[in-house]
């Protein structure tokens, strides 16, 4: 976990760092989003990276600079709550991808989300949705969010064009 805090100190401008209790409070209410937008199964899934905590922890508040707007967890709460109550109709509903958390942005319509749901195959990276969210149509969002997972630094990409969350702070801390 220090090699996860330690460049944070770089990277966090304004830390307003918040509690374990802060945390899990936040945490407890981002599992009741899933529970009411995507069903207790998918709530049950949650469990975002060690990573993704340490950073929440630290940070507290908004972070951002001329290229990336990391949430506060207020702020992650509110916009993925609404998002995932915006995921579609019964015929493009896509709650098997679970718990998915909007964490930051940059540019226009670039949204971030991170993958906590640890029984899917992306859990613990970031995918990037242009105009998209990960409860929408399965076409758009195998071309928009899987196949497009965030690229946003061009050949600053991994190899295998995926991002962990630690991965991605290391980047802009970086950068």
């Amino acid at each position: 976990m220090d090699a996860i805090l330690e460049p944070l100190a770089r990277l966090i401008a304004t830390p307003t760092p918040l509690s374990d209790a802060a945390v899990e409070d936040g945490l407890t209410r981002l599992r009741a989003v899933f529970h009411a937008a995507l069903g207790p199964a998918a709530a049950a899934r949650f469990e975002p990276p060690a990573a993704f905590v340490a950073y929440l922890r630290a940070a507290g508040g908004a972070q951002h600079d001329d290229r990336i707007t990391l949430w506060s967890l207020a702020t992650m709460i509110r916009s993925t709550e609404s998002w995932a109550s915006m995921r579609g109709g019964d015929d493009d509903e896509r709650p098997a991808d679970g718990p998915w958390v909007h964490f930051a942005s940059y540019g226009d319509k670039h949204w971030l989300f991170l993958c906590c749901d640890r029984a899917h195959p992306e859990y613990g990276h970031v995918a990037e949705g242009y105009d998209v969210v990960p409860w929408m149509d399965e076409e758009e969002l195998d071309y928009n969010l899987r196949a497009a997972l965030i690229d946003p630094w061009g050949d600053e990409s991994p190899d295998d064009a995926r991002w962990s969350f630690a991965a991605l702070l290391r980047l802009l801390v970086d950068r």
